[in-house]
């Protein structure tokens, strides 16, 4: 029994001599920097609204208008112009003067405005208009609006006349 009482004692310290050595006697730290970056990119979310005349009387005498908002979100610091097209039934994306609701072959005309005056054509800022507004973002919701005009005496068939505006923000 000696023996192998002998052989496990041996066992148990050679365990304890390598633990032992796993184990520096004076234990010692390295620190070095690791660099972290990110790059902010500029950018835009844009959610216009539709914007709808609702019944227009051809008979009335004044002007049919409306208004609708388009949110617009940039990061912040960022400088951003929206711009409208001239619709599908204008002729051209620059026919600002010429847009108009179709309705089978009938025509009805609208011009869509950046104020309340109806004063400046929205469009692309170039192309005949002035209007393209240009806003700086903060990271909170802008809100523009569009201000839309059918004018009085347009004699046309009873029916739902539509156009689509391609509305195009830039940053």
């Amino acid at each position: 029994m000696s023996f192998l009482y002998s052989v496990r004692t041996a066992a148990v310290a050679a365990a304890l001599v390598v633990a032992a050595s796993a184990v520096p006697a004076n234990a010692s730290s390295i620190s070095l920097p690791m660099a972290v970056s990110a790059t902010v990119i500029a950018g835009c979310l844009m959610l216009p609204a539709p914007l709808s005349f609702g019944n227009y009387d051809p008979t009335a005498t004044n002007a049919t208008t409306a208004s609708t908002p388009i949110s617009l979100t940039c990061t912040p610091g960022t400088s951003a112009k929206v711009t409208l097209d001239a619709g599908l039934n204008a002729g051209g994306s620059t026919a600002f003067s010429s847009r108009s609701l179709k309705f089978l072959t009938s025509s009805l005309p609208y011009q869509i405005y950046t104020d309340n005056g109806h004063s400046t054509v929205w469009g692309d800022g170039v192309t005949g208009t002035t209007g393209a507004p240009t806003v700086t973002g903060t990271g909170l919701p802008s809100t523009l609006t569009a201000y839309g005009v059918i004018p009085a005496g347009s004699l046309v068939s009873p029916g739902v006349y539509l156009d689509t505006v391609a509305v195009t923000v830039t940053f």
